[in-house]
């Protein structure tokens, strides 16, 4: 196999793109029924929410940006204990990232000269792996019916719009593979047995996907150097670790 030089991978949501999706989190009790402790939960934890659905009822549906639902993310981890000895269960709802609000969306300007730069390296790649479903129906907490995601398409019409035209095999969806850092993982593992790169750089908001594909070194340095940026919501971007 013909090998690559740079392999370029970019997270969409609070990295390449500002975008209005948000994700649903009902926490039930053992009786099946919405925890009323739930609130309180989030803000001993600072965690900012989007919307409440069915507030005050058995029914209650938390709604998060992105950027929260990452926030939420690692205070779920550090209170797995706390759920399971409280017999505590969070189910979610992702119907709302089944698509992207392309006019809607903002682009992080520094970003998407990043990945304007990488397009026009001879000998490198560049990719797509976001936790956005896109292959398989999705339903909801709620909801019955199932919806289609057409993300893939939604996000090359935003890049498009940005001058860039990639391939649909340069996005990958890892929601489709479970989602969360394992997914991108594998996504990653994939790329890397397609184009056998010399370095992969990756960039991406949550810290938990930066060090799943920094823990990635362990398999395959020295022959793949990895290097992993994390980027913030006003398009700052630092370093934050690799193979070196």
């Amino acid at each position: 196999m013909q090998r690559i030089k740079n392999l370029y991978a970019f997270d969409f949501d609070d990295t390449l793109a500002i975008t209005p999706s948000i994700i649903g989190i009902q926490r039930i009790n053992s009786d099946g029924i919405a925890d009323p402790n739930f609130r309180d939960w989030i803000h001993e934890n600072n965690i900012d929410f989007h919307d409440i659905e069915n507030p005050d009822t058995d029914q209650e549906i938390i709604w998060f940006t992105s950027g929260d639902f990452a926030k939420y993310e690692k205070a779920h981890k550090s209170d797995i204990e706390y759920l399971e000895l409280n017999s505590l269960e969070d189910q979610y709802d992702f119907t709302k990232t089944a698509s992207i609000d392309v006019d809607g969306s903002s682009p992080i300007d520094a970003m998407i000269e990043i990945l304007k730069s990488a397009s026009a390296e001879p000998n490198s790649r560049v990719v797509i792996i976001t936790a956005r479903s896109g292959s398989k129906p999705m339903s909801g907490i709620s909801k019955k019916s199932k919806i289609m995601p057409t993300n893939q398409q939604d996000i090359k019409n935003f890049l498009k719009i940005q001058g860039i035209d990639l391939g649909g095999s340069s996005i990958s969806t890892a929601g489709d593979i479970g989602g969360g850092p394992r997914a991108k993982v594998q996504s990653m593992k994939s790329y890397i047995k397609n184009y056998n790169p010399e370095n992969i750089f990756f960039y991406d908001d949550n810290q938990g996907n930066i060090d799943a594909i920094i823990q990635m070194c362990d398999d395959f340095f020295p022959e793949i150097k990895i290097k992993a940026f994390k980027v913030s919501g006003n398009g700052s971007i630092s370093f934050a670790g690799g193979c070196e």
